[in-house]
């Protein structure tokens, strides 16, 4: 050996001469050696091709279960899950999802071995597994000599609060929770070998395999499974620490945490700590541990550093309450971002209290890693905190809080580049998620902060929050230790918005994928039948959803409505089924509807509706595709659509012209028009050409209106600062929003809100006549 520096070293121990003969074998090169006999009764039992517990061989099975091959390299680049590679084509043993419609119980296979004048036996297997296991999914690998006793070889567990990120053959990295451990090493979709001592000896050797595993997203694979002599099996493992008694040495919990994003400690074993319980979420529907922070005399003056820590205990000790001095024994893991000790050995309540002072946190922060000298610490907010985003609280128990007010969206109040992204990073030191501290999805009850309405509203406030500090994928968040009360700062308006002694109202209203086309396996949309459906997947989602749309639209009591995201069917059912409703409520011939059949190709696509009391529809509709202009793209923006309509009561005539142009989410690399991190999104400059279209096809008086009164309404997908709103105020058109309400959502311009910031992606423009 040779090595030049200090910081360099080498270890060996172990040193072992082994016979290098095998005893005997099974599936080394697809072929065994003394293999006396091989049963398995559920070869071939499983009706499902994605099921099987059984002997595999790529090229020569009829199939082998998606799960268990990785096919990423060349066959399927899009496999997400596999183990046996392209290029292993020798016979190895596959199993996955063994509890289904076939049998309910773990199954075995079994293989007897001639050991006849051989002993100090060992047995070593190539294992690989794959997958988000659960408790319940195992195998174990038993041996018995001669008849004799069963001994257990090797034994499966699974790290329920682990994860690993396995890569597939492709290439593709995937992360998965919960991985498949053997002797103490994660198993991954890479076959590592393993080895254990058979202790006796005989004439034969019976080796057994038993496995269960619920669900096809799973899959083990062995293969070289070899008797050999002389191998030692792993050494035993040390006897555990003990936890000791309270007050006896213990590591400080900000030594764990550190001064860095992660614990210099992840993955030890044996640590022991002792604090102060500041957040207790030991339930099952909870987060099935603690927060534990170091008590006021042991915490050190290191800004840096936390004093607190999750603990895991997965109910393994005694029940804690806020304030009990408790000591635990276990493993420091970085779970998700969040330092925590699990995998706990001890835990012992000290039967004592103590103090631990929460951290009072002032936002803004100036980096997103300010929050991490307080993780796992309890927090108080001295500043008054808003709703700024509730679109995951029914699912997850999130709320989305901000300083200052509800978060507005960059491009609705700036620039877009620099100056969106400027504040795009103020927003983002700005908030917070306020979570529920349970891990369960749809909770219910709800949350219990809610509104006396049953409801919580963007803008509603909250003063005086104490939580504890956790983190999840990235994501920092605060767990409430006391009651959250918000004060409702936004009503729900019960009438129409006021606008002023307007004769005639008219309205943008998006019904979000009208369909009474319901959608259920196999449901076919779209005007020549090729398009997924979108709308409710049973008859009471319609219901609710047409109940709500009717209610809203009766209350809003608009002249005239331009209606974004009705089914764009063969014929005019869907909106005709919408009046229908709405003339139900508002009385027979209230509505009316402009019948234009299908418009474009897309599964969705706009519509006008219009009280024939106030208005008459002046001539036929016009629609705005790529036939009218190339630029204006039909595969991408929903053709626009123009009505010219005369007022009843003064002969005055307008042309509304309803829009939705392509979102921000969608791809649009095809057409060189990807997100180019300005803060517009994906497809800007497909919207923009769309709209510089919108304006040079209106100034042709497409319906032939002869009057030069134009509204420009519906979904942009822009909002009010963005390069379409701009390409059509430049062409002429003043963005009434902007003149008559304003720009930030503490005015009220808002509309939508998307990951808990607000803005306008919906428009009424109008020429300067209008």
């Amino acid at each position: 050996a040779s090595t030049n520096g200090g910081s360099e070293s080498f270890a060996f121990q172990n040193l072992v001469v082994t016979t290098s003969a095998p005893v005997a074998f099974d599936m080394v090169g697809s072929a065994s050696q003394n293999l006396n006999s091989f049963s398995n009764p559920s070869d071939g039992a499983f009706s499902s091709a994605g099921d099987g517990f059984q002997k595999y061989q790529r090229g020569v099975s009829s199939s082998i279960p998606f799960s268990v091959a990785d096919d990423s390299l060349s066959i399927f680049p899009a496999d997400t899950l596999g183990i046996i590679k392209e290029g292993n084509t020798d016979i190895f043993f596959g199993i996955t999802d063994t509890v289904n419609g076939d049998t309910s119980g773990p199954v075995s296979a079994i293989w007897v071995f001639d050991i006849s004048g051989s002993s100090e036996l060992g047995l070593s297997i190539d294992m690989a597994a794959m997958g988000d296991f659960e408790s319940s999914d195992t195998f174990v690998w038993t041996y018995s000599i001669d008849a004799g006793s069963t001994e257990i070889a090797f034994e499966s567990t699974v790290d329920e609060s682990g994860s690993h990120t396995y890569t597939l053959e492709g290439g593709v990295e995937i992360p998965l929770n919960d991985p498949m451990l053997m002797q103490g090493t994660i198993l991954t979709n890479d076959f590592a070998t393993f080895s254990a001592a058979v202790v006796g000896t005989g004439t034969t050797l019976t080796v057994t395999l038993t496995a269960s595993t619920n669900g096809g997203s799973e899959s083990f694979a062995f293969q070289n499974l070899v008797v050999t002599p002389g191998i030692v099996g792993p050494p035993p493992p040390p006897p555990p620490p003990t936890i000791g008694v309270c007050g006896d040495p213990a590591t400080l919990i900000h030594d764990v945490q550190g001064d860095g994003l992660a614990s210099p400690m992840d993955g030890m074993e044996g640590v022991i700590i002792e604090g102060v319980v500041v957040g207790d979420f030991q339930g099952s529907s909870e987060l099935k541990g603690f927060f534990l922070q170091e008590e006021d005399s042991d915490a050190d003056a290191d800004s840096a550093t936390s004093e607190g820590i999750f603990v895991y205990d997965n109910g393994f000790g005694p029940d804690v309450e806020p304030g009990d001095v408790v000591r635990v024994l276990g493993t420091v893991d970085e779970f998700s971002g969040l330092t925590e000790l699990t995998n706990i050995i001890d835990m012992k309540d000290c039967d004592t209290t103590d103090t631990a002072t929460a951290a009072v946190i002032t936002l803004p922060h100036f980096s997103i890693d300010d929050w991490e000298p307080t993780e796992g610490m309890a927090v108080t907010f001295s500043q008054t905190l808003y709703a700024s985003g509730n679109f995951t609280q029914a699912r997850y128990g999130e709320v989305d809080l901000s300083v200052g007010g509800p978060l507005d969206n960059p491009t609705n109040v700036v620039a877009p580049g620099e100056p969106a992204n400027t504040m795009q990073a103020v927003n983002n030191l700005s908030r917070i998620q306020l979570d529920d501290g349970s891990t369960v999805q749809n909770p219910e009850p709800l949350p219990p902060y809610l509104g006396v309405d049953g409801t919580l509203r963007t803008g509603d406030s909250v003063s005086g929050l104490t939580a504890v500090l956790g983190e999840y994928r990235g994501v920092y968040e605060i767990h409430p230790t006391s009651a959250v009360n918000f004060v409702r700062e936004n009503d729900r308006p019960v009438v129409a918005p006021d606008v002023g002694n307007a004769l005639l109202s008219v309205a943008a209203f998006n019904v979000l994928n009208y369909f009474t086309t319901l959608d259920g396996d196999g449901a076919i949309c779209g005007p020549d039948g090729t398009s997924g459906c979108r709308g409710a997947d049973t008859a009471e989602e319609f219901d609710r959803q047409k109940i709500k749309l009717i209610s809203a639209l009766t209350t809003l009591n608009a002249d005239v409505a331009g209606l974004i995201e009705l089914e764009n069917a063969a014929d005019d059912f869907p909106i005709s089924d919408l009046v229908e409703g709405l003339n139900t409520v508002a009385g027979a011939g209230t509505y009316a509807f402009i019948p234009t059949g299908a418009i474009g190709t897309d599964a969705i696509r706009g519509g006008i509706i219009y009280k024939p009391s106030a208005v008459s529809p002046i001539g036929g509709f016009e629609t705005l595709d790529s036939d009218d202009d190339p630029a204006f793209l039909d595969e991408k923006n929903r053709p626009a659509l123009a009505q010219t309509f005369e007022e009843n009561s003064t002969g005055e005539r307008f042309t509304l012209a309803v829009n939705h142009l392509k979102s921000k989410g969608s791809n649009c690399n095809a057409e060189g028009d990807p997100d180019t991190g300005d803060g517009q999104g994906n497809c800007n400059q497909v919207r923009t050409a769309a709209a510089l279209a919108l304006v040079n096809w209106l100034a042709t008086d497409p319906t032939s209106s002869g009057d030069p009164d134009f509204l420009i309404m519906g979904d942009l997908n822009a909002y009010a600062m963005e390069d379409p709103v701009v390409a059509i105020e430049d062409g002429g058109y003043i963005d009434l929003m902007k003149l008559f309400v304003g720009t930030g959502v503490a005015e009220g311009a808002y509309s939508f809100n998307f990951f808990a910031q607000s803005g306008y992606l919906d428009h009424a423009l109008s020429s300067p006549a209008m």
